[in-house]
């Protein structure tokens, strides 16, 4: 009796060796899906052509009840719905995946604008992602990338991600919106002076 016992556990114990066995070794060959579409992709056109077919935009407050959530490229590419910070943080981890410089960038501007796109650069010029378009720029500044964005843009930030939220790395300015604002502050001041001038010979 003890011996069919003796049998009985070392069968169910091997039995279950082999089946954990299986699970574990299962676990570690399952292809990883974003990993193997990312060696479909040879350039920026492929990529944008992938985002346009399997992403569809959804802003924050519908997807997560909260005005700013930033996905990381897995959670994007499980979710396949995201808005333009969702978008541009895939485009960088894709770009930089083949070998290219790439930066998230937060633009802010005049009535509460504020997008978020990608740059990167190829060939020593600048070009953008925005969403999944693709802007082959070829701009020699940063700055100038940008105002082909939105030629009103005020500042901008390098950005990254911290959990679930877009953080900071670098603040650039628009130098031709400083201009602009330059002048039309010393024609404010102009004006007022002419102003004062002629209260003062009245």
């Amino acid at each position: 009796m003890k011996t069919v016992r003796a049998v009985l556990g070392a069968t169910c114990c091997i039995t279950f060796l082999l089946i954990h066995s299986v699970q574990v070794h299962s676990e570690l060959v399952l292809p990883n899906p974003l990993e193997n579409t990312l060696e479909s992709i040879q350039n920026p056109q492929d990529l944008v052509q992938l985002m346009r077919d399997h992403f569809k935009f959804v802003d924050d407050y519908d997807l997560f009840g909260t005005l700013d959530y930033w996905q990381s490229p897995e959670e994007f590419w499980a979710s396949k719905t995201g808005d333009c910070e969702d978008y541009a943080l895939f485009a960088k981890f894709v770009l930089e995946k083949k070998g290219m410089e790439a930066f998230v960038v937060s633009l802010y501007g005049p009535h509460g604008y504020g997008h978020t796109i990608t740059l990167y650069r190829e060939k020593e010029r600048f070009n953008v992602i925005n969403e999944d378009r693709l802007y082959q720029y070829e701009s020699k500044t940063v700055e100038e990338a940008l105002s082909r964005v939105n030629p009103q843009w005020t500042w901008g930030a390098f950005a990254e991600q911290k959990g679930t939220r877009g953080w900071p790395l670098r603040t650039i300015k628009n130098p031709t919106y400083l201009i602009q604002l330059a002048k039309k502050k010393e024609r404010k001041a102009f004006f007022l002076f002419r102003i004062f001038e002629i209260f003062k010979r009245s």
